[in-house]
């Protein structure tokens, strides 16, 4: 079932389509026209962005307009999902691999690194789709095996994602200095 649903559409419609969904549990978004700013199904949705000025062909008809508001989550624990990360204990670069069960698995790590149990997982920024140092898992085990090139293992998430009901998206990042200044 959906967590929150994205109404690109306005009046009448709208609003029964924002009742209908809080009817069903589930949450609204809406975007709205500068014309509609204080529209009925904007007061009714709560949460809604301006996209456009009144012409529809300015708003609601530009697709790009209405997806550039709209997101689409992929969690760690994805199947498709592969995070660069940075072994903070042991000061070595890996990977975390989600899986179709949602387990998380660690690869890419070399073989001569000396991995704890409980060894803390942090974004690398390596590849730019992640900023660096954001606290994702700790090892829960490690298996080596001699015709490997590199060390695998498990990894526990710091997030619960069965119980998960609001993620932060990031949509640009630079990195801060966050050392103290020094007088």
């Amino acid at each position: 079932m959906f967590k929150k649903i994205l109404i690109a559409n306005r009046g009448e419609i709208a609003c029964r389509i924002a009742r209908t969904c809080r009817r069903l549990g589930v949450a609204v978004a809406g975007v709205h026209s500068s014309a509609d700013r204080d529209g009925l199904h904007v007061r009714q949705i709560g949460e809604s962005v301006e996209i456009g000025g009144a012409p529809a062909s300015e708003s609601y008809l530009r697709i790009d307009a209405v997806i550039a508001n709209a997101a689409r989550v992929q969690l760690i624990s994805d199947a498709e999902s592969v995070v660069n990360i940075h072994l903070q204990n042991a000061k070595v670069e890996g990977q975390i691999v989600g899986s179709i069960t949602g387990e998380i698995s660690l690869e890419m790590v070399p073989q001569d690194a000396e991995i704890l149990i409980g060894d803390v997982l942090l974004t690398s920024g390596l590849g730019g789709n992640y900023p660096p140092n954001i606290f994702v898992g700790q090892v829960l085990s490690m298996q080596s095996q001699q015709n490997r090139l590199f060390l695998s293992g498990s990894v526990q998430s710091i997030v619960d994602f069965s119980s998960l009901s609001a993620v932060l998206v990031i949509t640009n990042f630079e990195a801060v200095d966050i050392t103290p200044l020094v007088p």
